[in-house]
């Protein structure tokens, strides 16, 4: 009965002699190894040695015997084939009936398919599953060993890598992102830990390194990153940002260091520089902003601070009042200069635009629905972000305002800047069309200064172009602004479209931009931003005077 339990067991089982010969296989032993009984016998175990396993395991398993003791542990042995095996063996003396070692004989449970699930687990739980780069939990565990070395961690963006994925599709976008792993691979030095944090963000530690080191690595080799780029059938060019700090220098944790790496990153992507090693300042610059962010987020749950003034646009001809363009202010006792520009920079960064829009044009129509009651019948301007006008529910939000406060009639201009239009056409005609259905004009604000094109042009229904105030400063001075200004006013008349211009803080440019044929103006010249009272105030008297 023992010998057939012995035969017929699951588990390889292998008896030698004191020299290691083998003596004995069993039936699982031949299925695992792929050697028939003939061809093991009288062989040693080490025909089956892979190499793979370390030299020192073997040592400790012949002191263990020679001690007369059993051994237990893994060991990676290779089939006949040459497939590796991972096994999990017992190897123990048998003594005779004098006590004397005799025999010895191992017991191997076959766990390959464990081992390799083991290392599936592993590489899902270590590996990124599109480049096979480390991943953020391999990055923590290598930033543990790294802790007693000096080294710079370095943060990568492959900029507009959302617009990519939106032209060419998901698939052509993960076959770019693997390509460019491939690249860094090749471009870092060897020694360096290289690890893909999410979309488009990848992070490299690189030892031994410091602010001058990286400025040469940069000079040298990472430049090369950016430029053309092959995926499959997707020929691309790519821009890249780098943000980069030093450890311990700059954090002695992997948070801030990331956090820090960060910040740098954000500051080249408006920077000339393409490479930007973090300074304390702009932890500074990150702690000011994250105070305006919350104070914003108060302000849209309960707009206390948040108010509207109006700039009135004239009729240069005439020079009386056609309407005025809504300005939003923030009056926050806690808002650093009241800078209502880098509160709106910062709700199109976290995604607050959009109902920061929806704030002004409600409250710009409960205004244009009190001025009508003193017999208003002219326009007000609002400006809307490209977010909201690529909203396909934009339109929808408008009309269920207009119908809640009962306007049949909507003086409104809408300003959108030229992003707004060529970014998503599809929706951006469709919102355009809907809207002139309404009855509210669009204006192109800051005409010139964009991605400019005519074939939006004809594609839009667009009412009114600004001219910015950028070109209107030295309009009488410069040459090539006044060439500008000129042939913007050409075109528009010849579209048939109504041109402001932004900016007029002198009589001359007021008298220049009249002979040139401009329809309408508006400026310190005629009225600073102003409340809504006092506008009332001036559309009885329409008088408008150089504000001291």
């Amino acid at each position: 009965m023992l010998s057939e339990a012995v035969k017929q067991s699951t588990n390889s089982i292998v008896i030698t002699d004191l020299q290691h010969n083998i003596l004995f296989v069993n039936q699982a032993f031949c299925h695992v190894s792929g050697y028939t009984t003939a061809e093991i016998i009288g062989k040693t175990p080490k025909i089956l040695q892979s190499g793979k396993t370390p030299e020192t395991t073997y040592i400790d398993i012949r002191h263990a015997l020679a001690k007369g003791n059993a051994w237990s542990g893994e060991l990676t042995n290779k089939s006949k084939n040459g497939d590796l095996i991972n096994e999990h063996i017992t190897i123990m003396p048998i003594k005779n009936t004098q006590g004397e070692i005799w025999r010895f004989m191992a017991i191997k449970e076959n766990i390959t398919a464990i081992k390799r699930a083991e290392q599936h687990i592993h590489s899902l739980a270590f590996t990124d599953n599109i480049t096979k780069l480390a991943n953020r939990h391999s990055l923590l565990q290598q930033f543990e060993k790294w802790q007693e070395r000096n080294f710079a961690i370095l943060l990568i963006n492959i900029n507009n890598f959302k617009q990519i994925n939106n032209q060419y599709g998901l698939v052509a976008g993960d076959k770019l992102l693997i390509s460019f792993a491939t690249k860094l691979k090749s471009t870092l030095p060897a020694d360096c830990f290289i690890a893909r944090l999410n979309s488009d963000e990848f992070v490299v530690l690189l030892p031994d390194c410091n602010i001058a080191t990286l400025t040469t690595l940069y000079e040298q080799q990472l430049h090369l990153l950016q430029g053309e780029i092959t995926a499959g059938i997707l020929q691309t060019t790519i821009n890249c940002r780098f943000g980069a700090c030093i450890y311990p220098q700059h954090g002695k944790n992997i948070s801030d260091l990331l956090t820090n790496a960060d910040m740098a990153s954000r500051r080249a992507k408006h920077s000339s520089k393409k490479l930007v090693i973090f300074q304390s300042a702009m932890k500074l610059e990150y702690e000011k902003q994250m105070k305006q962010l919350s104070i914003l987020r108060q302000e849209l749950l309960k707009p206390t601070h948040l108010s509207l003034v109006v700039q009135p646009q004239i009729e240069l001809k005439t020079n009386s009042c056609i309407g005025a363009e809504v300005l939003l202010r923030l009056n926050h006792p806690d808002s650093p200069n009241n800078n209502i520009y880098s509160f709106i920079l910062l709700a199109e960064h976290y995604g607050l635009i959009k109902k920061l829009d929806q704030w002004v044009i409600k409250q710009s129509l409960l205004l244009l629905l009190e001025l009508q009651n003193f017999k208003y019948d002219k326009k007000l301007s609002v400006n809307i972000s490209a977010a909201s006008f690529q909203d396909p529910d934009f339109v929808d939000f408008i009309v269920q305002l207009l119908v809640e406060l009962s306007l049949s009639t909507p003086n409104l201009t809408l300003e959108i800047t030229e992003s707004a239009l060529i970014s998503q056409p599809h929706i951006a005609i469709k919102n355009a069309e809907r809207l002139e259905q309404l009855g509210i004009c669009l204006s192109i604000d800051d005409f010139g200064t964009g991605h400019s094109s005519l074939a939006y042009l004809q594609q839009f229904s667009v009412c009114q172009l600004k001219i910015d105030k950028s070109f209107i400063d030295n309009v009488t001075t410069n040459v090539k602004d006044k060439a500008i200004v000129e042939t913007t006013l050409l075109l528009a008349k010849g579209l048939g479209l109504k041109t402001v211009a932004e900016g007029i803080e002198n009589e001359q440019q007021r008298l220049l931009l009249l002979q040139l044929g401009c329809d309408y103006a508006q400026g310190f010249y005629f009225s600073r931003p102003i409340t809504p009272d006092a506008f009332q105030v001036m559309l009885t008297s329409q008088s408008f005077q150089v504000s001291d």
